[in-house]
């Protein structure tokens, strides 16, 4: 069962392939989450900003 869950998990990594280049892997997976951290943090930005124009009196940062 975890060999099924790991085959669907990581798909895109060959576990068969030489290490140097399933460290690769990891490196570009890690480098693709940096863009999805930079959504996050303008999600947050534009959520603090709209619920002090929409509410000052009620929302303090």
């Amino acid at each position: 069962m975890s060999s099924f869950l790991l085959f669907n998990y990581f798909i895109f990594i060959n576990v068969l392939s030489n290490l140097s280049c399933v460290n690769c892997s990891y490196l570009l997976i890690a480098l693709l989450h940096i863009p999805c951290y930079g959504i996050f943090w303008l999600i947050v930005e534009m959520k603090h900003y709209f619920l002090s124009k929409w509410f000052p009196s009620s929302y303090q940062c």
